[in-house]
């Protein structure tokens, strides 16, 4: 099932069509009498499977670093707010789905917590296999490394006890 949404991704975010015929994101959302709460409905449901969860954040931090990578190669063209706000628009999505999937089965923050940073760390390293180490997308992954990572996944510190 993931894989039948990752097409849909960028227009979950409401920052435009993914050039499906069919789909409106405009109609998805008022349904949800929200602005992007059935995009993180969709998240949330597939994160309760941990395999397909991990799939579709992978291929939604996949998306957040193409954007990126547009951004960095040409920040003065007017697409790039769009591009920022969809970026930030879809970690959200992210983080908010594997919250929610994770709420129903574990009553301790901390644990949460620490749950939520590891799936994430798990999406992203699959992420970078995706794309590899070559290329636009590869040199920046590359070069941001571990600090790119934490600006995308939102650390979470393990350091901290309850």
């Amino acid at each position: 099932m993931q894989r039948a949404i990752s097409p849909y991704i960028p227009s979950l975010t409401g920052a435009g069509q993914s050039g499906i015929s069919g789909f409106n994101w405009m109609g998805f959302s008022k349904a949800f009498k929200s602005y992007h709460a059935g995009s993180v409905n969709v998240f949330a449901v597939l994160n309760t499977d941990a395999k397909a969860g991990k799939a579709l954040n992978a291929e939604a931090y996949r998306h957040i670093l193409e954007l990126q990578t547009r951004y960095g190669s040409a920040p003065a063209e007017g697409r790039n707010n769009t591009d920022l706000t969809s970026i930030g628009t879809l970690k959200g999505i992210v983080d908010v789905g594997i919250t929610k999937a994770e709420n129903a089965g574990i009553a301790n923050d901390y644990k949460q917590g620490l749950t939520n940073h590891q799936r994430k760390s798990e999406a992203f390293d699959a992420a970078v296999n995706m794309i590899g180490r070559v290329g636009p997308m590869g040199d920046a992954v590359s070069l941001g490394g571990e600090s790119l990572k934490d600006s995308i996944i939102w650390g979470y510190s393990t350091s901290w006890r309850p």
